[in-house]
């Protein structure tokens, strides 16, 4: 037990500086002053990156593809995400290092933005353009604040209005020509698409291994829309 703690000391002492490091890197909502895609990572090691990131688990290559694509005058504002710095394990401090972070900074207008500002401030700065990442509820967030989403790996919102598969050439070849400034957005267009997703999601036949009832799953998931 105590050659235990001795090591979990050791990790959150390394996890503190990175944590130090990053802050001084990063920038604040008040230095975003050009137009912007945000791209949140995830938290790792989890399978929303592995396996269902596909071949984006290293979200450092992801981020470097991205920025091949779009317009070098448009940055990518990169987050970290917060649990990424918890104390209530050790495995995910032995993930992240201070190289990856130099990596990710060393692409062409790359920035962090400070972990502790929230992702509902950033999709509500008026410079942003987009979000981008391997998959999560972020997508959903985006769209429900009407701005274009870009994913990479595997998502139940692969069906929403206005959120493209980047593993498509096509969309990741436009991808200029589908920011917010580009496109509009239709509510009636995003309700239905909403609800498709729903039908994959929640409750349904995928992920109920007993008796099903679609009635069941009609109120459940009209009570989840009316929430939102």
């Amino acid at each position: 037990i105590l050659n235990f703690k001795k090591f979990r000391y050791k990790v959150h002492k390394k996890t503190d500086e990175l944590k130090k490091y990053l802050l001084r890197c990063s920038i604040d909502l008040n230095e975003l002053n050009n137009k912007f895609i945000y791209f949140p990572l995830q938290y790792q090691p989890e399978r929303t990156s592995c396996p269902e990131g596909r071949d984006y688990s290293n979200q450092y290559l992801l981020i470097a593809k991205l920025r091949s694509y779009l317009d070098p005058k448009i940055s990518i504002i990169v987050k970290e995400h917060p649990k990424q710095f918890q104390k209530e394990t050790v495995k995910n401090q032995m993930y992240r290092s201070q190289f990856f972070y130099d990596s990710i900074l060393k692409l062409s207008n790359v920035h962090f933005i400070n972990y502790e500002i929230s992702s509902q401030d950033i999709l509500s700065n008026h410079n942003i353009e987009g979000v981008s990442t391997i998959k999560g509820n972020i997508l959903l967030e985006a769209i429900l604040n009407e701005i274009p989403a870009f994913y990479f790996g595997n998502t139940i919102w692969n069906k929403l209005e206005n959120v493209f598969d980047c593993k498509k050439l096509e969309n990741i070849n436009n991808i200029n020509n589908l920011l917010k400034s580009k496109i509009s957005f239709d509510n009636e267009k995003l309700k239905n698409s909403f609800y498709l997703c729903l039908k994959n999601s929640f409750l349904s036949k995928n992920s109920i291994h007993d008796n099903y009832n679609e009635n069941d799953q009609k109120e459940f998931n009209s009570y989840i829309f009316s929430l939102l």
